[in-house]
């Protein structure tokens, strides 16, 4: 797979993806680049929390297990309504 270049910028390396080289000291190295990167890091984290209705319970947590069991926690404190049952 080679190098390819969307034509979106003038940085070194801006807009190239697939096995790209930014830096001699990787030059023998893959580092594949994904053209939707941008996409998938590029959110504004406080509006993300300001949503989260359960930031509150995992506020404190340290470590992924009790982030998990915060979450399960929270979503065991829910009133939730019976689902209909669907007829196949």
């Amino acid at each position: 797979m080679g190098v390819h270049r969307l034509r979106l910028g003038r940085r070194r390396g801006a807009g190239q993806f697939g096995n790209v080289q930014l830096l001699e000291r990787i030059a023998d190295s893959t580092l594949f680049i994904n053209p939707l990167m941008a996409m998938y890091w590029t959110f504004d984290l406080a509006a993300v929390v300001e949503r989260l209705r359960y930031a509150a319970a995992i506020g404190a947590t340290t470590e992924a297990i009790e982030t998990a069991m915060a979450i399960a926690r929270w979503r065991g404190s829910l009133d939730t309504r019976p689902r209909p049952s669907s007829a196949l």
